[in-house]
C-alpha cells in the first residue's frame, strides 16, 4: 500500500497541521496518506516499509521491518522502523537515514512538535515531516529541490507498506 508518492511536483507537501492528519493528494500522482490513516493502520499489525528513489537518477531502496506511527496524542510519533532489513547495493544512496528520526513527532509549519531543534525546521516550505533536525532525510520537502536522503538530492520518492513476513 502506497503511504506517499513524489513523482511528479503536482502536489504542494507545504501543507499545514490537520491537512497531514487527513491526507492529501492524488492516488496516481504525488500523494500523502494521512498520520492518522497511518497510525490506525500500523497499530492494527506489524507492518514493513519499503522506500524506493531516484537519486542523481540511480534507483535505490530501503527497507525497515516494524514501522508504526503514533496515535494524535503523541503528535504522531514515528514509534518504531524496526531493524534496517536491506537497502540497494548499487549504490551508496542506500544509508539508513530514517532511523535518528525514531521516537520523534510529527511537524508541520503551524505545529513545531519536537523540542530538540532550535528551530520549526517545516517553516519555509520544507514541508511536514517527523524532524530531528532539518536535514538528512526528507522526503516530503519541496519536489526536485529540497528532497533528500543520506544528504542527497532525490527526484522521486515512494513510501510502501505491508504486513510484515520473514519470508522476503
Amino acid at each position: 500500500m502506497i503511504i506517499q508518492r513524489r513523482i511528479n511536483g503536482d502536489q504542494d507537501f507545504d501543507k499545514n497541521w490537520q491537512e497531514y492528519v487527513n491526507g492529501f493528494g492524488y492516488l496516481d500522482g504525488d500523494f500523502w496518506f494521512g498520520l492518522e490513516n497511518l497510525h490506525l493502520l500500523t497499530s492494527s499489525d506489524r507492518h514493513q516499509l519499503n522506500i524506493i528513489m531516484t537519486i542523481y537518477g540511480l534507483t535505490s531502496f530501503v527497507e525497515y521491518d516494524d514501522f508504526r506511527v503514533g496515535n494524535l496524542e503523541s503528535l504522531y510519533e514515528l514509534e518504531s522502523l524496526g531493524t534496517f532489513i536491506k537497502g540497494s547495493k548499487k549504490h551508496p544512496f542506500n544509508r539508513n537515514s530514517l532511523t535518528p528520526k525514531e521516537k520523534t513527532k510529527f511537524s508541520t509549519y503551524d505545529k513545531k512538535n519536537n523540542p530538540n531543534t532550535y528551530k520549526n525546521c517545516a517553516e519555509n516550505g520544507m514541508g511536514g515531516w517527523w524532524y530531528l533536525y532539518c536535514f538528512g532525510s526528507n522526503l516530503n520537502a519541496p519536489y526536485n529541490d529540497e528532497m533528500v536522503w543520506s544528504y542527497n538530492r532525490v527526484t522521486s520518492a515512494t513510501m510502501k507498506i505491508r504486513p510484515y513476513s520473514n519470508e522476503y
